[in-house]
């Protein structure tokens, strides 16, 4: 709930969103989907530009996919 007020009262943009290396996995109603992404924004003012390996998951409903879940974990090559 405190993400989706950061973004509604307007203090996270995002510019741009990139996806690569993405994979779907798909099991009946259910999907997950896995990326590396590259993400432009401001928050608070502040630009930044990260990379995070991205996992969602979604579920058919009424013939609609909605995401369920969606996690984020930072992204450094070695």
């Amino acid at each position: 709930a405190h993400f989706l007020g950061v973004i509604k009262s307007g203090a996270l943009t995002h510019e741009m969103m990139e996806s690569d290396d993405m994979n779907v996995r798909t099991y009946g109603d259910s999907a997950v989907v896995t990326a590396l992404t590259t993400t432009k924004g401001k928050f608070a003012g502040q630009e930044f530009t990260t990379r995070e390996r991205a996992t969602d998951v979604f579920v058919k409903q009424g013939g609609r996919w909605q995401c369920v879940f969606s996690q984020l974990t930072k992204f450094n090559k070695k």
